[in-house]
């Protein structure tokens, strides 16, 4: 088994860009994304009110091939925000590839559609 591998430049990216979302600095938070990157992101710090954000916790992060997932929990007031950034290197540079907004979600997998064959195979057994 490999040891653990750490990356503590990637983690002080992750610090400020959760440090910009809780600042409301949306151009700052977007310096930290890849080109095509940023919709999602985008749709989840347009919801956040300028000052709502009392601070953030660092959830998670895994290492999947080259590429890094960050998860954040940004305290509000009501209902905490998570978020979970896809990173990876680009030109030696550590950009955020991709978002998902978590919010309110029980987990990840919370809005994928049951396919409909599983559906009424499913309600065909509750008969």
């Amino acid at each position: 088994m490999k040891g653990h591998a750490e990356f503590p430049e990637l983690e002080k990216l992750i610090d400020a860009h959760a440090h910009a979302i809780l600042a409301g600095d949306t151009n700052g938070a977007r310096a930290f994304l890849s080109p095509g990157g940023g919709l999602s992101h985008d749709d989840f710090v347009s919801k956040i009110k300028k000052g709502s954000i009392k601070s953030y916790v660092k959830l998670a992060r895994a290492r999947v091939g080259q590429q890094h997932m960050s998860k954040i929990r940004f305290i509000t007031d009501s209902e905490p925000l998570v978020m979970v950034n896809r990173w990876r290197e680009e030109n030696g540079t550590w950009r955020i590839a991709d978002s998902e907004d978590l919010s309110g979600k029980r987990s990840p997998w919370s809005d994928i559609e049951v396919p409909a064959a599983l559906r009424s195979a499913n309600s065909a057994r509750a008969n």
